[in-house]
């Protein structure tokens, strides 16, 4: 009897050894794998370091982790490359407390634990080295003589972690930072996008039937998966603002899961989602900035899990963002066989479209200058130089050079719209771009000889972003 009792545990054993051996994984991941059938398909690339695997399929990549005993799976499908860009095989090593994810001998990622997540401390690509410097988020990009710095609020976790989306350069570095600055008064566009969204964005309907889904806000925009593009209106569905278009139809920018590998931007009828009330609400500010690739790039309608290509776009090429999705990401509008098309195009492959520099407006700057009132835009005191370049006259090497430019209110970036737009780009990667306005301002001083308060009118400008503005005071000649 005991004989038979062994014989049947062993092969009631055999199946979780067999899928065990599969995986290439082992005690609570390995638990959290199992419980989901999703990833039977899955084996780990290399060594698993704790909890954290670098899984592979037939067609996918995808970085697993769990940070305890029953605790929930964490998929991370951007954090690895694809077996499409023709890699090496991703590697783990353990490194201290955290993992080391690595391709090759030039291609590095430094991970520590952080909360239940893990943070980037250090990225090595060739020559090009991202640094931590500060848990807040800030990074040091150096690549031979030349450094940037680069802040991510928060800083740089796997749960915001896009290895193709990573500055690769210092150039991109810099760049990075000029359209995050360009593009900051239409920042979050679609919402605070999170893992666990807002309950009232997501529906789930619950009712059988498919519903079309467009790339852009109108039934003659171009769709995806050869004009066949659907979600189900029995599944879940997250909707994410509504957009009016040229006709008057309220339209919803939605985002729905087309696979465990792929999800979907998309619109769709207001009136076809069942049980959605249209509110009217445009929660979010849009602009219409002109931008440029400024290399080789690609657009996609998946930008938070396959970053599947839709369209490809050569450098040079003229785009106009409505604007940034996340801290990678911005939202433009382009076509697509000839059809509308809203995709979205990593920042750090992108560069504003910029006016000509305006000698008059630049030379009404030359001078010093100090923080009068309003919020702080800039540093507090500034000093410009007729050769275009700036600084700090207490800390000379906090600067820069700046230009000033024309705006065109079309842009939708500044609240009091403003005959101008000046850019500073500080030497330590950081840039600052507002409105600009000239103006004469009331200044008041005592004077103890007379015991009396004088006033006199002294040039001013104010510097403004979609919201807010921050006024200066000359206080020395030009």
């Amino acid at each position: 009897m005991k004989r038979i009792l062994a014989l049947i545990l062993v092969m009631l054993l055999l199946p979780l050894c067999a899928l065990a051996n599969s995986w290439g994984i082992k005690g609570d991941l390995l638990n959290a794998v199992a419980s989901d059938k999703t990833w039977n398909d899955y084996y780990a690339m290399g060594s698993q370091v704790g909890n954290v695997a670098a899984m592979k399929s037939q067609y996918h990549n995808a970085l697993m982790l769990v940070s305890g005993k029953k605790a929930p799976l964490q998929v991370y499908t951007c954090a690895l490359w694809q077996p499409g860009d023709k890699q090496s095989a991703a590697k783990l090593a353990k490194s201290g407390k955290g993992f080391v994810l690595s391709y090759g001998k030039k291609e590095s990622y430094t991970f520590v634990p952080h909360g239940d997540n893990f943070m980037l401390t250090v990225a090595k690509i060739n020559d090009f080295t991202l640094t931590s410097t500060r848990e807040d988020g800030l990074y040091l990009a150096s690549e031979g003589n030349e450094s940037a710095e680069l802040y991510i609020y928060g800083g740089i976790t796997l749960k915001n972690f896009s290895i193709r989306l990573l500055p690769r350069s210092v150039e991109e570095v810099r760049r990075f930072n000029l359209m995050r600055r360009a593009l900051d008064s239409g920042s979050d566009i679609l919402g605070w996008y999170e893992d666990s969204l807002n309950p009232g964005q997501r529906y789930t309907p619950g009712k059988k039937g498919t519903v079309p889904v467009y790339g852009a806000p109108g039934e003659k925009a171009w769709r995806a998966n050869s004009s066949k593009a659907a979600v189900s209106t029995n599944g879940e569905i997250w909707v994410l603002r509504e957009w009016v278009n040229e006709k008057g139809e309220t339209w919803l920018h939605i985002r729905y899961e087309v696979s465990q590998r792929t999800h979907r931007f998309g619109f769709i009828k207001a009136g076809k989602l069942p049980g959605y009330t249209v509110t009217g609400s445009d929660a979010y500010q849009t602009v219409a900035i002109p931008v440029r690739a400024a290399v080789n790039t690609t657009l996609t309608d998946d930008p938070l899990c396959s970053q599947y290509t839709q369209a490809k776009i050569s450098a040079g090429t003229e785009l106009t963002c409505i604007g940034m999705f996340n801290d990678e990401y911005a939202l433009v509008q382009s076509k697509i066989g000839g059809k509308s098309a809203w995709l979205f195009a990593p920042l750090k492959d992108l560069e504003p479209v910029m006016g000509e520099p305006l000698p008059k407006a630049m030379d009404q700057l030359v001078g010093s200058w100090e923080f009068w009132a309003g919020g702080s835009m800039s540093l507090e005191h500034l000093r410009f130089y007729s050769d275009g370049t700036f600084d700090n006259p207490a800390r000379p090497a906090e600067g820069g050079v700046y230009t000033v430019t024309a705006y065109d209110p079309a842009q939708g970036k500044y609240w009091d719209n403003p005959d101008y737009e000046l850019t500073m780009f500080y030497h330590d990667g950081a840039v600052t771009m507002c409105g600009l306005s000239f103006h004469q301002t009331e200044y008041s001083s005592y004077d103890k000889a007379t015991d009396t308060v004088v006033a006199e009118m002294r040039d001013g400008f104010s510097l403004t972003n979609m919201e807010g503005s921050g006024g200066y005071i000359r206080t020395g000649d030009k």
